[in-house]
């Protein structure tokens, strides 16, 4: 993987095999000109699920308790007023 090293400005291909594709900073791109080599660096390539949060899996203890509580507030003989 590969990105415009920093302080560099987007450009455009206007010949060779990339021809017509646009680099930008910040960017991270697989395939780079050949001719404009010098004005990228190479960068570890990142997990595709890499900056997500997600919130944690509900345990079944905290299922439990969930299912418990509700039932301490339901009417013991399960009316409903």
């Amino acid at each position: 993987m590969y990105q415009l090293k920093p302080g560099s400005e987007s450009f455009t291909v206007v010949d060779g095999p990339c021809a017509g594709k646009t680099y930008k900073p910040g960017q991270a791109y697989t395939e780079i000109p050949p001719q404009e080599k010098k004005r990228f660096q190479e960068i570890k390539e990142e997990a595709p699920d890499s900056g997500v949060v997600s919130k944690p899996a509900r345990t079944e203890a905290a299922k439990a308790k969930t299912n418990e509580g509700s039932a301490a507030l339901a009417p013991e003989n399960g009316e409903v007023k």
